[in-house]
């Protein structure tokens, strides 16, 4: 139910009504976050959904292609984006970009699971998983770091 009624508060107060095609959303009841992502390449939209609905930050990096999942690291509070183009972190607070990692060759933008409460999430491209490791620019391959 609470989810619901963030769903609809925040795609009626922001969007103006329901979310187009290929948009992507993630809800995070605890927080009282809704994540807004449009379909095509755009920023992300944090929303707070409490007493008000209130803009926390806008998640944007030049040249992002379309959102394809998103996932919240609680602490600290990061915001995680599976992009076409790679996988980006964001401070939650402010929205500042804070880490892109690309894909190797070969692979590709399947989805994001979240391993360990507090750490990054995983990119899994089919069968094969990949992690964001600080100090690359390449999401390495998982069990290989």
């Amino acid at each position: 139910m609470f989810q619901a009624i963030f769903r609809v508060l925040a795609l009626c107060c922001v969007l103006g009504g329901a979310a187009p095609a290929g948009a992507v959303e993630l809800v995070v009841p605890d927080l009282r976050w809704v994540l807004l992502a449009p379909s095509g390449a755009g920023p992300v939209q944090l929303i707070e959904v409490g007493s008000a609905v209130r803009p926390l930050a806008s998640l944007y990096r030049r040249g992002r292609g379309a959102a394809i999942a998103l996932a919240v690291q609680r602490e600290p509070r990061r915001v995680w984006v599976l992009a076409d183009d790679g996988l980006d972190v964001h401070a939650a607070s402010s929205g500042r970009l804070l880490g892109h990692w690309s894909f190797p060759q070969g692979a590709c933008a399947g989805r994001l699971e979240v391993v360990s409460a507090g750490g990054p999430p995983r990119v899994w491209c089919g069968p094969r998983g990949f992690d964001a490791v600080a100090g690359t620019a390449v999401l390495v391959p998982a069990r290989a770091h």
